[in-house]
């Protein structure tokens, strides 16, 4: 008989240290009736180049969009539902590399203990990821949620770099109520 914890258990990144919360990793549950959007959705799979931006008000279900065409995406997805605490670029860069594990743990040799430890240099770690991002078999996509909440400046360079640098192979949609300060393709569903 499995329990709830144990399913709970099977869901959860490879590694999980007490300042991640494993949660943001995955999109909310798609619960009841919702609107069906294939144009929308076929939006997003024809978007050009590496990097989109879905942009919307609050409500309008960017977030819901996106777990629907996740949901019927081939394409090994990691995600990130960002909060304000994730300006701090440490704690955004761990969560980075725990999403990219929860699609392949063989992805990155870092963890979150290795970026959240004292003394280790931001440029660094922004590096690290995006090699082994270019290394990585799968084409992988990386989903940013709620970006309107980072307003620190390292934070977008990350962002930047991730944009800049990320392999052909690789896929990064950002999802915002404002238009973040990026280099980005835009999806604006709004008109659809």
């Amino acid at each position: 008989m499995v329990t709830q914890r144990d399913e709970d258990s099977t869901t959860r990144p490879p590694f999980q240290p007490d300042a991640l919360l494993w949660h943001k990793l995955r999109p909310a549950r798609l619960r009841g009736q919702r609107i069906a959007r294939p144009r929308l959705v076929r939006l997003l799979d024809e978007a050009p180049g590496s990097a989109t931006l879905v942009l919307a008000e609050a409500g309008f279900g960017k977030s819901t969009l996106l777990a629907q065409w996740m949901a019927g995406s081939q394409r090994p997805i990691a995600w990130i539902s960002l909060g304000p605490t994730d300006n701090d670029p440490r704690l955004f860069l761990a969560y980075l590399i725990e999403a990219l594990r929860t699609v392949d743990p063989h992805i990155t040799d870092l963890t979150a203990t290795a970026v959240l430890a004292p003394g280790v240099q931001l440029a660094q770690l922004v590096t690290g990821p995006l090699n082994d991002l270019a290394g990585a078999v799968l084409p992988v996509t990386l989903v940013l949620d709620d970006y309107h909440v980072i307003t620190n400046p390292d934070v977008h360079d990350i962002v930047r770099a991730l944009i800049n640098y990320v392999p052909g192979h690789a896929r990064l949609i950002i999802s915002s109520r404002t238009f973040p300060p990026l280099p980005l393709a835009r999806c604006d569903w709004r008109s659809s």
